[in-house]
């Protein structure tokens, strides 16, 4: 066992004995062999221990040597202020050097070192990544407080024994495998890493109280396969304890092969049920999702939705515009590939099939199939030309939506990109308005657009830090409504769009490292849309904007994170004057917990807190306000 003390590392008298067992170890196998060292040639052996591109200062390295004779050599070293360590007297063999850093996996390289006349010396890198798990991020990405499985795990330095062993493994072993220490003294492989998390409500004003459950497992099988699973519960209660709704939602995954190379699925399922709607509104969806490559030159993908409500849609402002009941199927296939090694084309097929109960009467099957095709060409590896179109075909309509995509890509990251596309139909006779839609998918919304025309830039690092920005406007030729939250149980916050509405906005995006002490990640979005037309509403005028931020502290394992959402929407119907207006704020706090007993087998404990408040409005009422207390706790292992 060991223990902190300010920045410095205490180990128990058994793991010392175990180390100083280990170094003495060293120094007898380094004796008889000093005369054969003596007469083999040196040369600095060097390197740098880096996370996410930033030095890492007082990293522990174990250097094992085999040199010339078969002599043994163990050295260990600190990483100084910069990162970089150097063994300045290094005969020649084959080296193995292994970096441990607490919250981190171990990082292991091998290299061949020799002593050249030229005065070279080896170099080595060696980047410590956190353990993370394959299952796809939150909305709030990485640096979200709720995924306790980017948590970091308990002190890898807990084993000297283990990291020691790792050393005597042949050249030909590629990894190392994480371990725990048992009671016993022995070491064991942990096969998969979990987290649970559990928050519950304990305030509330204007609103019922939310409570949530969760559990997130991953983990490999064999030398190939990665798995995840998630799941989470989610139940609204009123102040006097009775149940008005829950949610619940399961996700797995399963990946193969290396990143780019390989195979991957998605399963997920959700549901939603609002209890204190006087019928019960009801939303589910199912999706299925896999991606891999044909070839080493082509990739595919193949994407199946199901989704069902039942009288989510009843109340708002214009509530019957959009359909009671209704389910529809979504099923899309994807294929691209390299003709060559400037040129590339991408084929997209796609079928949809829906059937709504509107204003009391069940609308016929409403059917849309979409063929498209792309072709690209490179130029001097910077520039793009994508250019291609759309076909659909309907029970109400035909279309096609001819595209073009302008762009300059740089090999330091930078991505410069214009795009175009417009859609020209023949309606079909006896055509009738389709009921109004609703979802969180943006695809849906392009959907319903005859025009969209977007700019931007993007910037992306090879350590994973990203910035970009990104303008668009659309034209809209149905009726949509895009709900902000997926996780909706009683404030479905949303915006509304019609016919003939003008849609501009602007998105910003950034994730960074602020120094050696922060991470950071932000991400905004504003617009403004307006219309006229002959029909139900005769006029509508909105602003909008949505922004989320997180940031973690990494000397005390602290996160924060806020949500922002805010919209000004005025509907004119006849002559009343509807309204759909909402101010909400979400902040939510993480904090580890530092119980030893915990992190000396891999595992953390984390607080949990977080606070919700705003107002709303909906047609003709009065504005309401709302607030939501929760607080819990998260362990990982």
């Amino acid at each position: 066992m060991m223990s902190r003390k300010g920045g410095s590392v205490t180990l128990s008298s058994r793991s010392t004995r175990r180390l100083l067992a280990g170094v003495a170890a060293a120094a007898l196998l380094a004796r008889p062999a000093a005369a054969g060292e003596a007469e083999a040639r040196r040369s600095p052996l060097s390197g740098i221990v880096r996370v996410g591109g930033v030095p890492v200062p007082g990293a522990t390295l174990v250097v094992r040597g085999v040199t010339a004779g078969g002599a043994n050599v163990v050295k260990l070293l600190k990483s100084d202020a910069d990162g970089t360590f150097v063994l300045s007297d290094a005969a020649e063999g084959l080296y193995t050097v292994l970096s441990v850093v607490p919250g981190f996996r171990p990082a292991l390289a091998r290299l061949l070192h020799r002593a050249v006349p030229d005065g070279s010396l080896s170099f080595v890198r060696l980047d410590l990544e956190a353990p993370a798990g394959i299952l796809p991020e939150a909305t709030g990405g990485p640096l979200d407080v709720w995924i306790a499985r980017a948590v970091a795990p308990g002190d890898v330095l807990r084993d000297v024994p283990a990291m020691l062993a790792a050393l005597e493994e042949g050249p030909e072993q590629a990894a190392l495998p994480v371990s725990i220490a048992g009671r016993n003294g022995s070491t064991a492989t942990l096969p998969v890493r979990a987290s649970v998390a559990s928050t519950a409500g304990f305030g509330a004003a204007g609103a019922s109280s939310l409570s949530q459950a969760s559990l997130d497992v991953s983990g490999t099988a064999g030398d190939r396969l990665r798995w995840g699973a998630s799941g989470a519960y989610t139940r609204l209660a009123a102040m006097s304890g009775e149940k008005t709704g829950d949610a619940s939602r399961v996700a797995l995954d399963l990946a193969s092969g290396s990143m780019g190379s390989g195979q991957t699925i998605h399963l997920s399922t959700r549901q939603q049920i609002v209890a204190d709607d006087a019928d019960g509104a009801r939303f589910a969806a199912q999706s299925l999702d896999w991606n891999g490559a044909v070839s080493e030159r082509s990739q595919a993908s193949v994407t199946a939705r199901l989704m069902s409500q039942s009288r989510l849609l009843s109340a708002g402002p214009v509530a019957d515009l959009f359909a009671r009941d209704s389910n529809a199927v979504d099923v899309a296939a994807r294929y691209q590939t390299e003709l060559s090694s400037s040129t590339f084309a991408r084929v997209s097929v796609s079928y949809r099939s829906a059937m709504n109960e509107f204003a009391g009467q069940t609308s016929p099957f409403d059917r849309e199939t979409r063929v498209g095709a792309v072709a690209g060409v490179r130029f001097f590896d910077v520039f793009v030309i994508e250019a291609g179109g759309t076909g659909d075909v309907s029970e109400r309509s035909r279309g096609v939506t001819p595209e073009l995509t302008l762009a300059i890509a740089t090999r330091d990251g930078w991505k410069l990109y214009g795009f175009a596309a417009r859609r020209f139909e023949q309606l079909l006779e006896g055509d009738v308005a389709l009921p109004g839609e609703a979802g969180t998918d943006e695809a849906d919304l392009t959907r319903r657009s005859r025009a969209l025309y977007k700019a931007g830039l993007r910037w992306q690092s090879g350590e994973g830090e990203n910035v970009s920005i990104e303008a668009s406007r659309r034209e809209l030729t149905g009726t949509y409504r895009l709900l902000f939250d997926p996780d909706f149980l009683d404030h479905l916050d949303s915006l509304y769009f019609f016919a003939n509405d003008v849609a501009t906005d602007v998105s910003f995006g950034a994730i960074a490292r602020l120094g050696k002490a922060l991470d950071g990640r932000v991400s905004m979005r504003a617009g403004k849309l307006s219309g006229q037309r002959e029909g139900v509403i005769q006029s509508d005028d909105a602003t909008w904007g949505v922004a989320q931020a997180a940031i973690r502290v990494r000397a005390t394992d602290t996160s924060f994170g806020m949500g922002y959402r805010v919209v000004t929407q005025s509907l004119m119907r006849g002559t009343a004057l509807l309204h759909n207006d909402l101010v909400a704020v979400d902040l939510t706090l993480g904090q580890s917990i530092p119980l030893e007993a915990l992190r000396s087998i891999g595992s953390d404990l984390r607080a949990l807190f977080s606070l919700e408040f705003g107002k709303r409005r909906e047609g003709e009422d009065e504005e309401k306000l709302d607030r939501r207390l929760a607080g819990g706790f998260a362990v990982s292992f």
